[in-house]
């Protein structure tokens, strides 16, 4: 059997994976390292054994048991209180557990393209080791993204560490011209930073890596010059989006990169017209946010839980390579998040409840709707009307539903969370315009 041959490589690696550990262990038990340090030591450690997986093994079911088995011994050291070098950090985070998962992922995409495989898992172990402990250590200038603190000199660490990661192997292990290695590099970096600075609780080591892979993937192809002007366009997104929060106030440095972040990867994955969407939603938005009193703004957490159904979307559109199929359940998810954040900035500015709250939740979702679809609809050259027409029912409907579940609560007692019932129904609005696709009521609608 094939993968009988990796068990020796695959015992050696365990062997050097173990001993990085155990190494940070005694460390931590004989010196006084701070917690990070130590932290950071098997991050780092972990990593370069990962980097040779692609090189001495083959078959993914040998990763996936090496990977499982080190989150399970993870998972059972911060259960029965060993491991202190890996759990000894103050805040809570998944990050140890998400480490293992990054890498078995990263694994079955791209092991036979080191060059992808390995840009990606340097910027996960290198990039955020070396951020975490000079951004620790000589940070001066701060920022914060929600309940967590990050430094401009760890940002900046990780950007030019980032961008090194992926230019010198795609340099050196391909033969692409010089000039797009260093633009997906700039690209890959400048989004695995922002990426890096608005993941809470560990999750950059899964988004990150996942990040760089997917811009190598997909931009190494393109010609230079069209990675050359989505570097120009990150650039302009990033000097629009800061100018319009900047005036308005609105939303915090994480929300402000998790917008950032989002509305260029509709871009850059898909044609334009899955970003304009976006962009009018945003337009909708914030003149409602002047109204008085404007209250807390928007921190990271609240964009990011709001933006994953359609997030999703854009994934499925891309992995199935489908985006006729999928642009219309990704208007349907911008649609109904669109009205649903207009209606809660309403209700929280004029202090509504009850009916009125109700009738200001479907009545604010209409033009919504118009503006978020109608009019993409109308740019895009027109067509068929249906798939619209259903976008707007199912998005009225929810909005009706997601307003009578709500109407009873105080707008200022919700806070800014995002409810994991709200959540589902943003689901519940994406499948049910899959299943209208599905069954032929109404015809894909989109860019093929």
């Amino acid at each position: 059997m094939a993968w009988l041959d990796d068990l020796p490589a695959a015992a050696i690696l365990c062997v050097a994976a173990v001993a990085v550990m155990a190494a940070a262990e005694l460390w931590k038990r004989l010196g006084s390292p701070r917690p990070e340090w130590t932290r950071k030591l098997i991050h780092a450690g972990a990593g370069a054994v990962a980097i040779a997986l692609p090189f001495v093994i083959e078959s993914p079911w040998v990763v996936l048991a090496m990977t499982g088995s080190f989150a399970a011994l993870m998972a059972a050291g911060s259960r029965f209180g060993f491991l202190t070098s890996l759990h000894g950090v103050d805040r809570r985070s998944q990050g140890t557990h998400l480490y293992p998962l990054a890498i078995f992922l990263l694994f079955l995409v791209a092991h036979d393209r080191p060059w992808v495989y390995l840009p990606a898992v340097l910027v996960l172990c290198v990039s955020d080791a070396l951020a975490a402990i000079i951004g620790s250590q000589y940070g001066v200038i701060r920022y914060r993204v929600d309940d967590a603190v990050r430094s401009l000199e760890g940002s900046l660490v990780f950007l030019v560490v980032a961008f090194l990661a992926v230019h010198l192997p795609l340099l050196l292990m391909t033969d692409l011209p010089r000039a797009t290695t260093v633009l997906v590099a700039t690209l890959a970096a400048a989004l695995a930073t922002g990426i890096e600075a608005i993941s809470l609780r560990g999750t950059d080591n899964l988004l990150v890596p996942l990040g760089v892979y997917l811009v190598i993937d997909r931009m190494s192809v393109k010609p230079p010059a069209d990675v050359a002007s989505l570097n120009l366009v990150l650039v302009a997104i990033c000097v629009a989006i800061v100018l319009v929060v900047w005036r308005a106030r609105s939303f915090r440095v994480g929300g402000v990169l998790a917008l950032i972040l989002f509305s260029f990867t509709a871009w850059c994955f898909g044609p334009l017209r899955w970003a304009v969407p976006l962009y009018l939603g945003l337009a909708t938005y914030m003149p409602f946010w002047f109204l008085r009193p404007r209250g807390p703004t928007v921190p990271a957490t609240v964009v990011f839980e709001a933006l994953v159904p359609a997030a999703a979307v854009l994934v499925a559109a891309a992995g199935f390579q489908r985006p006729d199929f999928f642009y219309a359940p990704y208007i349907a998810a911008i649609v109904f998040l669109g009205a649903l954040s207009v209606a809660f900035r309403v209700r929280r500015a004029r202090r509504i409840t009850g009916w009125r709250s109700v009738a200001a939740g479907v009545g604010l979702a209409a033009p919504t709707w118009f503006v978020m679809a109608v009019v993409p609809w109308w740019l895009q050259g027109g067509g068929t009307f249906a798939p619209v027409l259903a976008i707007g029912a199912i998005c009225l409907s929810a909005a009706f539903l997601n307003a009578v579940l709500f109407m009873r609560s105080e707008p200022s007692e919700a806070g800014l969370t995002w409810p994991p019932l709200v959540l589902l129904l943003q689901f519940v609005v994406i499948g049910a315009v899959l299943a209208l696709e599905l069954a032929e009521v109404i015809p894909p609608w989109g860019p093929a």
